[in-house]
Parts: C-alpha cells; structure tokens; sequence
C-alpha cells in the first residue's frame, strides 16, 4: 500500500508494537524484555528484605500487568510460539517464588480481559467502540442463545483475528 507523505507509519500505538504484516512478535519480543528487568528489580527487592507477599503484589501488579496490557487488541494475532514464551515468564516467576503456582494462565487472563471490554462494548452506547459493531439482527427464528444480538458479518482472512470479529463468533460451534 502506497504511504501519503504527509502521514508517518507507526508500527507502535500506545505501547503496542504490530508489524505490517499483522505480527505481535515484535510486541512480544519487548514485553519478555521489559519482564526481564522487572526479574531484577525484584531480585534486588528480595535482597533488601521484601517479604513473600509483597513481592508477589510487585510480581502482579508488574510482570502480569505488562504481559496483559492491552491485550484485546493484539492477542488474536498471536502465534503458538508467541504465547509459550509468554507462559515461560510466568513459569519463571513461579520457579523464583515471585508468583504463587495456582496463577492463572496468561491465556484464561486474556480471554477475560476480551469478555469484560465486549461486554462493557456491548451494553454501553457511549463506548467508542460501540459504533464498529454490526447491526442487531432482527430474526424472527428461534435460534440458538448466544451473548450479543449483533448480525454475524463475513469473515476474512485479515479480519479473521481482529478483537470485534473473535468476539461476535466465538462459542459459535
């Protein structure tokens, strides 16, 4: 696609890092960094005497705050692979005594993350995505219940791992 010269390419927006061809490697690649840094900063922290639960507030209001961050917007465009190494920095935590073992998975806080925005979406008017929901559907067959009454647009390819789309057909089947 043919830039505009008065308009710069951005490949991050607010701290989210997406390539032209719709890859969070990049994003991922500097939040396991940032995490990093967090490890050693919380091993200092241990070292000058911070107790158990204080370091595990520190672990989630850090480590599991940067690896959730805006996490709807680019999380169905990640890999496999992406999310392993994702799961290995909890695991790290976990295994340095940062993090309690029944921490919930990365995955199971992203899909709530996903479920609270399109509710809060879907029952307020004034929220500023509210508008790129399709119409309602006004069938007259008694369907299957589901969470939305919104119409099921087509799905392609490029749309297919975008946030409104994943959320309108998920527990579809």
């Amino acid at each position: 696609m043919p830039t505009l010269p008065s308009i710069a390419r951005v490949q991050e927006i607010l701290g989210v890092t997406i390539s032209d061809h719709l890859s969070v490697n990049q994003h991922v690649t500097n939040v396991i960094a940032a995490c990093a840094q967090t490890f050693h900063a919380l091993r200092v922290l241990r070292a000058h005497g911070l107790n158990k639960d204080a370091l595990e507030g520190v672990f989630k209001a850090v480590v599991i705050a940067k690896l959730t961050y805006a996490s709807p917007a680019w999380w169905g465009f990640t890999t496999a692979h992406d999310r392993k190494k994702m799961e290995s920095v909890i695991r790290r935590g976990v295994r340095f005594g940062y993090c309690t073992t029944n921490q919930a998975p990365l995955a199971e806080l992203a899909v709530e993350a996903d479920e609270t925005l399109f509710e809060n979406i879907l029952h307020n008017k004034q929220h500023v995505l509210h508008q790129l929901l399709p119409d309602r559907t006004q069938s007259t067959y008694n369907l299957r219940s589901r969470k939305h009454d919104c119409s099921l647009t087509v799905k392609h390819s490029v749309t297919a791992n975008e946030f409104i789309t994943r959320m309108l057909y998920k527990n579809m089947y």
